[in-house]
């Protein structure tokens, strides 16, 4: 059963919003589109969007973010790190070691970024100290054949770890060989070297 006054008021209802889309139209169609664009406008451009597949692309991406950030809301089981828990000092997290590069350039190994991110930097875990460090490159004369021994370096690293019942020092060195570049052989030997450092630091001394 249809109730009264119902046609009388969508009637209304159209009339509010057509005197709104006719109010936009011309209220706007003076200012900068910048500041506001007029009705007819928008709805073009709403429609080429929605033709373009671009609008509904928008909507998925929305609601999906949206999906995010809800679930983020939910508490979440803590997360435990495998790696150790070793603090580095400043001195040692911003180490690098230049190298020659290529065509009489400088660049530089990142030894102490590498040795960062082998670790949990866990504030009341032991220190790892800076004590020494040396690079050493040695290339040859190229004969213009692939030489896999045309670039050899050798790395040394010295450091003190001081805190939780560890206090000692430790030295290791790595090697490394490259046949196209120096810094190539320069990180295999510092990678080695941080390799044979992080055995040392895991078993118990």
């Amino acid at each position: 059963m249809r109730r009264r006054g119902s046609g009388k008021d969508r009637l209304v209802v159209l009339a509010s919003l057509g005197a709104g889309a006719l109010l936009w139209e011309f209220g706007t169609r003076r200012l900068s589109p910048a500041v506001a664009a007029p009705f007819s406008a928008t709805m073009s451009r709403l429609w080429e969007m929605t033709v373009s597949g671009e609008l509904p692309a928008t909507l998925v991406g929305s609601l999906v973010l949206t999906a995010c950030v809800r679930f983020e809301d939910f508490p979440r089981p803590l997360t435990v790190s495998h790696k150790p828990p070793f603090m580095l000092e400043d001195r040692l997290r911003t180490l690098r070691e230049p190298v020659p590069g290529g065509w009489g350039t400088l660049e530089s190994v990142p030894v102490g970024q590498s040795l960062w991110g082998l670790f949990d930097p866990d504030p009341s875990a032991p220190v790892i100290r800076y004590v020494a460090s040396k690079l050493d490159v040695v290339s040859k004369p190229s004969t213009g054949f692939y030489d896999e021994g045309l670039h050899r370096a050798t790395y040394t690293l010295t450091v003190k770890v001081d805190g939780g019942g560890q206090e000692r020092q430790i030295e290791t060195r790595g090697a490394g060989r490259s046949g196209l570049s120096s810094p190539g052989a320069a990180f295999t030997a510092v990678d080695e070297a941080l390799a044979k450092l992080y055995q040392q630091l895991v078993t118990p001394p």
